[in-house]
């Protein structure tokens, strides 16, 4: 398997980290497939995904935004950007589309006191197939209501500054035709030039009055500049002081001249616009252009002083006066905070889906090991029953297809197993439990259980527990002896024939009261590891390039869950190996101490694997009647076959319902035991459970039952006991762990 699977899980992960980061910057996020008009919802708040949902056809639900989610007179304009069918051709040259809207307020809790508000909506291209076509793309929406607000109070104080100054302009004319007048009258010459020198100096007066007035409502803008558009004259109404960004500070030695705008503004943008704006600058603020000019617009610009970069928006807007003069009032306000955060979040856009694309390889690279690795023992099983089939009189030949079906389906299982264990830790799901063991005791029956293995490769096995002062202890045993058989299993498979395993167990000094410090150290003198694969034999999926392992199953994932584990349990595992001389695995632990005395170490017995069925047949159980809840009919039929080799007899429910109403046409005391699947169609394993607990009857509050299913996690076991089950059976059953629920339960 190859390295690049590494971190299989941890880039998934990291993915839902960065997903979740652009959560905090947009309202939605939405991964788009354009070709086959389908999404997935990366991030959403619930109000939107009440209506949008979080999966489906794209274009069906990008249409709900003009349509549910926009004021009527946005609705045509957004409706066409959000076509996907256009869409490529609007992207041809450009990575990034937006629209803004407004949008009404649905949840007036997530903006108080508004019933309205600005969203802007962007398509982000991904990538595009083998022949050039716009395949996925991201869809996000974020609220730009302060921002447009303050752009519209801008452009509306910007107009009424207008207006004042065309009256203004206007009053003077008529002040001007007067004096004209009263120059003519030369016998009231001086009474009249003394009248207008009164009324020039009330106009002045009243000029820095509106002169005030128009600072106060075009604040948003640090310079203000008029432009007579047919004299191409720039007149300074008002040049701010914010940072040395003065615009209109360049226009001082042009102002009230012909030519004076284009000389002043292409000496401004000589000196101050970047290089890579230079010439859009000058070709929006050209006087031809204020010239055509009949809509108002605005743009942003790159201003470079003393090395630093700084962003500018220039806002224009055309007066026409009554006289039929128009003026071009130009405002220039900094947006550098604003245009800095939006290329933050076009970089996380970016980023985000780098992580996606690298996410997607993975999940790829992932879903083709795990179709090999599975595919493998199934063709061994699907191969081996073919020949079983063919050649069925043939007891020789059958039993030992059988048993090569049985191989290939417990290496099947434990993949399955051991997929889901990795998957389960990776999502945080395994929650460690706390209760009462014996380590002594764990170790001896973990030894018991591998000892088959361990016999039929001849190894000789050396047990050390001397130093182990505390044996009584709390801690997850499950998951503990997960780890100790993982370990024990690998020094058995990767050590040749008459090889010598060690284990040996102690407790070190510690520094937590009640607590111990357990150090497991696993040896043994088989094949060894490269100093390259003893960094990657954490990793899920790496096995070794060695030709020796060939022959040896695996699936990849042991150590990875181990270590896992073992952290999950504040412990470490540390590894040294030497190829061709052996490996070593130390596991460090910390496990509370009980209160109690210690208690006796156990001894259980060896499991025999020869004879799968050996403890099911010695039971001798006739007489006895069993209910069996189960709707797959070959699980029914191999349970059914297998209860009664005790002699039980066995009735079966397909669901559920069915089985509460045999229960009921029956009396007490009919059935000794009920064996209840989970997953089933009408009524669950759990609900029928809850139900015949419900009862008044003494007999249903006691008759045993059992979960026999294929949830076979942890939370699936409290699950199971929390319905008022008695124990649980996993599925595919094994039939030693069956006699034993047998005969605790009837016996």
């Amino acid at each position: 398997m190859q390295t690049t699977e590494r971190n299989v899980l941890d880039q998934l992960m990291d993915w839902v980290k960065i997903i979740q980061s652009l959560s905090k910057v947009y309202t939605t996020v939405y991964y788009i497939d354009i070709l086959n008009d389908s999404f997935i919802e990366l991030a959403a708040i619930p109000e939107v995904r009440a209506y949008i949902g979080t999966a489906g056809r794209a274009q069906e639900k990008l249409n709900i935004l003009p349509e549910k989610l926009a004021l009527p007179e946005f609705s045509e304009d957004l409706h066409s950007f959000v076509e996907l069918g256009t869409l490529d051709r609007r992207m041809n040259k450009a990575r990034v589309v937006s629209y803004q809207y407004i949008s009404p307020v649905y949840w007036p809790e997530l903006s108080p006191g508004l019933t309205e508000e600005w969203v802007q909506c962007n398509f982000i291209e991904c990538d595009r197939d083998s022949d050039g076509r716009l395949w996925h793309v991201i869809f996000a929406t974020e609220s730009v209501n302060a921002a447009k607000k303050q752009e519209l109070e801008a452009q509306r104080r910007i107009r009424e500054a207008n207006d004042e100054l065309t009256r203004i302009l206007e009053y003077q004319k008529v002040q001007q035709e007067k004096l004209a007048a009263a120059l003519s009258d030369v016998e009231n010459v001086n009474a009249r030039l003394q009248q207008e020198m009164q009324q020039k100096n009330d106009l002045i007066q009243e000029m820095e009055i509106q002169r005030d007035i128009i600072d106060g409502l075009s604040s948003e803008y640090y310079s203000v500049l008029l432009v007579d558009v047919e004299t191409d004259v720039a007149t300074i109404y008002r040049d701010g002081s914010r940072h040395g960004e003065q615009l209109g500070s360049s226009f001082a030695g042009y102002q009230g001249r012909r030519g004076g705008w284009t000389e002043g503004m292409t000496k401004y943008a000589e000196e101050l616009v970047s290089e890579k704006c230079r010439k859009e600058f000058v070709r929006k603020l050209s006087i031809d252009r204020l010239r055509r000019g009949k809509r108002n617009y605005s743009f942003t610009y790159e201003r470079v002083s003393g090395g630093n970069v700084s962003y500018l928006q220039a806002a224009v807007s055309f007066v026409q006066e009554k006289c039929g003069r128009k003026v071009a009032v130009i405002g220039a306000r900094n947006v550098d905070s604003l245009i800095k955060s939006e290329k933050e979040q076009e970089m996380a856009l970016q980023v985000a889906y780098s992580a996606a694309e690298t996410a997607n390889k993975a999940k790829t690279m992932f879903l083709s090991n795990m179709s090999h690795d599975m595919r493998t023992p199934m063709n061994g099983i699907i191969g081996m029953t073919a020949i079983a089939m063919r050649y069925a009189d043939d007891r020789e030949k059958v039993m030992d297809s059988l048993q090569k079906i049985d191989k290939a389906s417990k290496h099947l299982l434990e993949l399955i197993n051991e997929v889901l264990d990795m998957s389960k830790i990776e999502s945080g799901r395994v929650d460690l439990v706390e209760e009462e063991f014996n380590l002594a005791d764990l170790i001896e029956n973990m030894v018991n259980i591998m000892k088959p293995n361990i016999d039929e490769h001849h190894h000789k096995l050396t047990v050390n527990m001397s130093k182990l002062k505390h044996t009584a202890v709390i801690g997850d045993s499950l998951h503990l002896q997960k780890v100790f058989t993982n370990l024990l299993g690998n020094a058995i498979k990767y050590t040749p024939d008459c090889g010598k395993l060690k284990l040996k167990a102690s407790e070190k000094p510690c520094a937590k009261e009640k607590t111990g410090c357990y150090e497991f150290v696993f040896e043994d003198n088989g094949i060894g590891m490269s100093e390259d694969y003893i960094k990657q034999v954490f990793e899920p999926f790496v096995r070794a390039s060695d030709e020796r392992l060939k022959n040896i199953q695996g699936t990849g994932l042991g150590m990875a869950i181990t270590r896992n584990i073992v952290r999950m349990m504040g412990g470490d595992i540390e590894v040294r190996s030497k190829l061709g001389v052996g490996s070593q695995f130390v596991v460090t632990v910390y496990l509370k101490h009980q209160d109690a005395q210690e208690k006796e170490q156990g001894d259980e017995g060896q499991e025999n694997q020869e004879r799968p069925l050996e403890g099911i047949e010695e039971l001798k159980l006739g007489g006895r009647r069993v209910l069996l809840a189960e709707d797959n009919d070959l699980n029914a039929e191999i349970a059914v076959e297998i209860l009664e080799l005790t002699g039980l007899v066995a009735e079966r429910a397909a669901d559920g319902l069915e089985a509460v109403s045999m229960l009921e046409e029956h009396p007490d005391g009919y059935y000794d035991l009920i064996f209840m699947d989970v997953q089933m169609p009408g009524m669950n394993g759990y609900e029928a459970a809850r139900k015949i607990r419900g009862k008044r009857s003494e007999y249903c509050r006691q008759v045993p039952i059992i979960a026999m299913t294929a949830n076979a996690f942890a939370d699936d076991v409290k699950a199971a006991i929390k319905s008022g089950m008695n124990e649980h059976v996993a599925k595919p059953l094994n039939w030693q762990a069956l006699a034993k629920v047998l005969q605790r339960w009837l016996k």
